[in-house]
C-alpha cells in the first residue's frame, strides 16, 4: 500500500508540473512521471485522471515494460500559421 502523506504530496508536485507545462509556450516541454513500487493505484489512476482532462494538446504514453513504470508528457508542436 501507498503512504497517503506521501502519495498526497507526490500528487499535488506532479499537478503543478502539469500547470506549468501546461503554461509553457516551448516547443520541447516535457516531463517524465515515475510510479516506484510504493506508489498507491488510487495516486496513479488520479494522474491519469489529471492528464485526460487537459485535453487534447499533450501526448502521453506509458512505460510498463521498464522499471520504475514511468508516464511521458510531452506538449503537441503548435499548428502552423497559414497566411
Amino acid at each position: 500500500m501507498g503512504n497517503g502523506i506521501k502519495d498526497f504530496v507526490s500528487l499535488d508536485n506532479t499537478i503543478q508540473y502539469l500547470q506549468c507545462l501546461d503554461a509553457s509556450s516551448g516547443y520541447r516541454s516535457a516531463i517524465r512521471i515515475r510510479f516506484g513500487p510504493e506508489t498507491s493505484y488510487a495516486c496513479f489512476m488520479e494522474v491519469l485522471s489529471t492528464l485526460r482532462l487537459w485535453g487534447d494538446h499533450k501526448y502521453y504514453w506509458l512505460d510498463v515494460r521498464h522499471n520504475p513504470m514511468t508516464i511521458y508528457v510531452v506538449l503537441r508542436p503548435p499548428e502552423p500559421v497559414l497566411n
